[in-house]
């Protein structure tokens, strides 16, 4: 920080600053302008938080941007927080705010079009009767095999689906524990 701040000078820092709000606040104003897409709330400093309406799901958009080259992060719902769409905004997607948006308008588009992604009640309820403490490999391989969402390679590997929101989708069912203990055996396995 000190090397940054002795390079840029108060001066830079304060352009540097000024020009990641103006990102910020493009954002913000196009967002308003793509039906299906919302902010959380209003946001206080770089960090942006968009939710969808029930027209499509953040998961699907974020597979629908990495598409279009962007990535943007998803995060799972937690407690009174809704399943969304994450942005740590830089100075630099300033060049690129307006791309950034038709983006968004795009991969929004056809997240509609497919619809949100539906977790099987069938896998809902594995995962509901899993026990996060004592989750063993034959309940992992159960899962996996009732999700259908990862295959095994001819090596046995693990194959990872090309797209992550039916996965994001059946993580975002389970509880914050079991979450946390089938990353662990999925990483396990990889």
């Amino acid at each position: 920080a000190w090397s940054v701040m002795q390079a840029l000078g108060n001066d830079g820092y304060l352009d540097l600053a000024a020009r990641t709000f103006e990102t910020v606040d493009r954002i913000v104003a196009g967002v308003s302008e793509i039906d299906g897409l919302a902010l959380a709330v209003r946001p206080d400093s770089t960090l942006v938080t968009l939710v969808t309406d029930r027209s499509c799901d953040p998961f699907t958009v974020c597979d629908e941007m990495a598409e279009r080259g962007w990535y943007v992060q998803p995060q799972l719902h937690h407690e009174d927080s809704p399943a969304n769409i994450h942005l740590t905004v830089q100075a630099g997607t300033l060049v690129n705010v307006d791309e950034l948006l038709a983006a968004f308008a795009d991969a929004v588009a056809a997240a509609q079009a497919t619809g949100p992604v539906q977790v099987d009640p069938g896998v809902v309820a594995f995962i509901e009767a899993l026990d996060p403490t004592v989750l063993s490999d034959a309940d992992f391989d159960g899962l996996l095999a009732a999700s259908g969402l990862v295959g095994a390679a001819a090596d046995g590997s693990l194959e990872l689906p090309s797209r992550m929101a039916p996965v994001n989708a059946m993580l975002d069912v389970a509880a914050p524990a079991m979450r946390e203990a089938l990353l662990v055996a999925f990483l396990d396995r990889l």
